[in-house]
């Protein structure tokens, strides 16, 4: 997740003829790797936010796991002393 490296990107359209358009296939490069780049970002940081967000959930289930576990020793130690006294 967080040490994923970058998928090599390969381009098999890049020497297809120009469809009308007056910029060459050579200036597209660094755009096309700009925005790449910018979406790999994007994607690193969704992914990271998904990972806090998922240490959250489990954080706040614990607590409440423990909550219950704190719970069933109380009522067990009330059943104990209820039974002990009759």
């Amino acid at each position: 997740m967080f040490g994923a490296e970058k998928p090599k990107r390969t381009n098999k359209n890049m020497n297809s003829t120009n469809s009308g358009a007056t910029t060459s296939t050579k200036s597209k490069i660094p755009m096309e790797e700009n925005q790449e780049e910018e979406i790999w970002r994007n994607f690193q940081a969704r992914e990271e936010e998904i990972e806090r967000k998922k240490m959250a959930v489990k954080d706040k289930i614990q607590q409440r796991l423990g909550f219950a576990e704190e719970a069933t020793r109380s009522l067990t130690q009330t059943l104990e002393v209820s039974r002990t006294s009759y």
